[in-house]
């Protein structure tokens, strides 16, 4: 049985050929590889199709900072160079800041969480960098 060389294939435990169809759902061809040599130029034809997926991960965080006592020490000038700030500091962490808002004595941050850091990390270096002495 001839194989289409066009579609990506897959091959069973059993030896049959899995053909991922394109348009269609995918089907199975009955037979096997009639030899080694045969075998391994098919794996070199598609090889790429064995590598494994990547795996990614979007996970959004939502941090909360208060001033402390609670003191409205964020006035309005204050306040949106502040937000501005923060969302430079997610941006280096390879964190994408979605939001950063709040009032005079608490701070929003909406952001994506970086597979790069722990939570603890993201949080320290968030409110180390932005906090004033």
């Amino acid at each position: 049985m001839a194989i289409p060389l066009s579609l990506p294939l897959a091959f069973s435990a059993d030896g049959a050929v899995i053909i991922a169809a394109r348009g269609r759902a995918p089907g199975y061809v009955k037979g096997t590889i009639s030899s080694a040599k045969s075998a391994i130029h098919l794996a070199l034809l598609f090889d790429h199709y064995a590598e494994m997926a990547q795996s990614l991960s979007k996970v959004i965080v939502h941090i909360i900072f208060s001033t402390k006592d609670r003191e409205p020490w964020l006035d309005q000038p204050v306040r949106s160079r502040m937000h501005a700030y923060i969302a430079t500091i997610c941006r280096e962490l390879n964190a994408e800041a979605f939001r950063v808002g709040g009032v005079s004595d608490h701070l929003h941050i909406l952001t994506t969480f970086p597979r790069t850091i722990s939570q603890s990390s993201l949080v320290e270096t968030v409110k180390k960098t932005s906090s004033w002495r």
